[in-house]
């Protein structure tokens, strides 16, 4: 059976257009699901500062993210670099 080219790009349409009702459904569902199971942190709290220089093992202790920091900050410096070797000097937070 041959199908002529309306029939096609009418099935052609009614699918893409099923398709994106389908993903738009899901969309929406993941952000009201977001929204209700949704944590707010308490900003209110003033961030401390150290008073104190941290040195860089008492600063990955204190900040987990810092040394994932440090390491991004390395492959970022040494993408353009082979054969070179970086060594961290100084890690200072900055805002």
């Amino acid at each position: 059976m041959q199908y002529s080219i309306v029939e096609i790009l009418r099935l052609t349409i009614f699918s893409m257009a099923v398709v994106f009702l389908i993903l738009t459904c899901i969309m929406l569902l993941i952000m009201g699901i977001a929204k209700i199971f949704a944590t707010t942190e308490d900003t209110s709290k003033p961030i401390l500062q150290p008073e104190k220089e941290l040195d860089t093992k008492e600063l990955f202790e204190q900040d987990p993210l810092a040394k994932v920091a440090a390491i991004t900050a390395l492959a970022e410096a040494s993408e353009d670099e082979s054969g070179k070797k970086f060594k961290i000097s100084t890690i200072k937070r900055v805002k």
